[in-house]
């Protein structure tokens, strides 16, 4: 039986029920040997099993343990009561379809963005900044005014130094949201970033390009330089630029380094948008 199905007996019932032994919901089945067939244990076997761990299913078996019927002041079968935190939340007699069963958990389970920054946030704690770039991104889409979310995602875009997209972001946080000590910080860091970012490379080649710019070779190597400094977006600017001017320019090179750069952007808006551009070129 999987770790999150288990048997409710009067010797363990305090442990996992008052003492706080797990964090999920705890959904119990009051079943009796006895009773009527019912449905309902099988469908929550199904939706704690499809859960996978986000539910305790715990099956009380009322004929072994009266005592515990008679404290939780059972009347009828079947009945499921559900805890969480040591406290009764909710609770439901009888028979239920399926589907209403899950919504009234349902009420009981973290939201997906939660789920989401949990994990981002262990990510972040071993500086794995890229892996935690993707769920951080998945959690904004959900909750895009979730001030910890909006934090979370700048740390994990400015450790994995996508500066761009972090300074993007930070423009969006409110004006009292600004005040913060982790928003001060995090703006403090991105000065840094972006300063560190100006190269001599990038330096030399921007003043040559405003010299002449339709030079495609020099416009080209500098969103080569701007691409390994992170700076996608910039980088994405020259090279639309290019191939506006010459699709084919270098046999296909910046058409190539356009979709590679497309492939690593996080602003999915801003994706879709060059990839309308190129096939605006292509078509």
């Amino acid at each position: 039986m999987q770790n999150y199905i288990l048997d409710l007996t009067s010797e363990n019932f305090k442990e996992i029920l008052l003492q706080g032994k797990y964090e999920q919901p705890i959904v119990i089945d009051f079943w009796s040997e006895r009773a009527p067939e019912n449905q309902v244990s099988a469908r929550l076997l199904n939706i704690a099993q499809s859960l996978n761990g986000q539910i305790i299913l715990a099956r009380l078996n009322c004929d072994r343990h009266p005592e515990l019927v008679q404290q939780f002041g059972i009347k009828s079968l079947p009945t499921i009561a559900i805890f969480k935190d040591g406290k009764s939340v909710d609770s439901f007699v009888g028979e239920q379809d399926e589907a209403a069963i899950r919504e009234i958990i349902s009420r009981h389970l973290p939201k997906q963005e939660e789920v989401l920054l949990q994990q981002a946030q262990m990510l972040l704690m071993d500086s794995k900044f890229t892996e935690a770039v993707p769920l951080m991104g998945q959690a904004y889409e959900l909750a895009p005014d979730n001030i910890d979310i909006k934090i979370a995602y700048a740390q994990a875009l400015l450790g994995s130094h996508q500066v761009e997209a972090t300074e993007a972001l930070l423009d969006t946080f409110a004006e009292t949201d600004q005040q913060s000590n982790q928003y001060q910080t995090l703006r403090s860091h991105l000065d840094i970033a972006k300063k560190s970012a100006e190269t001599p490379e990038i330096m030399t080649l921007t003043a040559a390009h405003e010299a002449n710019p339709d030079d495609l070779q020099v416009a080209y190597d500098l969103a080569l330089q701007l691409q390994i400094a992170n700076k996608h977006n910039d980088a994405m600017v020259l090279l639309f630029k290019i191939l506006t001017a010459e699709y084919d320019f270098l046999e296909g090179g910046a058409r190539k380094v356009y979709l590679e750069l497309l492939s690593v952007m996080t602003d999915a808006a801003l994706v879709a948008d060059y990839r309308r551009k190129l096939y605006t070129l292509m078509y």
